[in-house]
């Protein structure tokens, strides 16, 4: 997997360095001759970390209730939360309550739900879109998605402190250190490089790079980069 963000990384960049897998640092670039580490850190929202197992649980209990009910198999059923909500986990015990809230809605509202066409609601804390496709048998479907993204400044200067924790063992081999900050790839991951446009902090690490894997763009964070980077 780091593998892949490295290439995707500098693709967006479009560099194309030999890629050396490492170990401290985790990749050495090596660009005409000159080694350049890499340092890999991924941007996980905690507290949506804790909440993730809840969440699967919350959809394994909505699709019981929409087939107990008799929702029709091919609906599809997006709840979507705030990305930093952590409902689940701070309502354990509503989990059952608003998955049988949720099924009458999405029961009420099927009729008028034509192939191809959505209908969205509001349940509680959280927007439900119904989707119905043609074709689909095994159905009603359950997923909780997130509803807008974080700026995630304060993910990133924890991320930048963590990491030049170790960069004292990197420097003894290598001269430039990089440090690769990705997000995007699950709802965990919650930092937008949108939201971060014009954001810049101080670090020991020569370049600071985010690569926001929902767009494939990559901005560099860190406050020596041109001002057009």
């Amino acid at each position: 997997m780091e593998r892949k963000h490295v290439e995707a990384f500098l693709a967006a960049l479009h560099l194309t360095p030999v890629i050396e897998p490492g170990d401290k640092p985790d990749f050495v670039l090596v660009f005409d001759g000159q080694r350049v580490g890499l340092e890999h850190s991924e941007l996980y929202d905690e507290g949506l970390q804790k909440n993730r197992a809840l969440v699967r649980r919350f959809e394994a209990l909505l699709g019981e209730e929409m087939r107990r009910r008799g929702v029709a198999a091919d609906l599809d059923v997006n709840l979507y939360f705030a990305a930093s909500s952590t409902f689940f986990a701070d309502n354990p015990s509503a989990m059952r309550r608003l998955a049988a809230q949720v099924a009458a809605a999405v029961l009420a509202a099927e009729p008028a739900v034509h192939f191809g066409a959505q209908t969205t609601l509001t349940v509680g804390p959280a927007a439900v879109r119904i989707h119905r496709i043609r074709n689909l048998t095994e159905g009603p479907f359950a997923a909780v998605q997130p509803f807008w993204w974080a700026d995630g400044k304060e993910m990133v200067r924890a991320a930048v402190r963590a990491k030049e924790q170790k960069l004292g063992a990197y420097r003894e081999k290598l001269g430039e250190v990089w440090l690769l900050l990705v997000t995007g790839e699950t709802w965990t991951q919650t930092a937008d490089s949108v939201l971060l446009d014009g954001f810049q902090l101080s670090s020991s690490f020569n370049r600071v790079y985010l690569l926001d894997l929902r767009t494939g763009e990559v901005k560099r964070l860190d406050d020596n980069a041109p001002a057009d980077s």
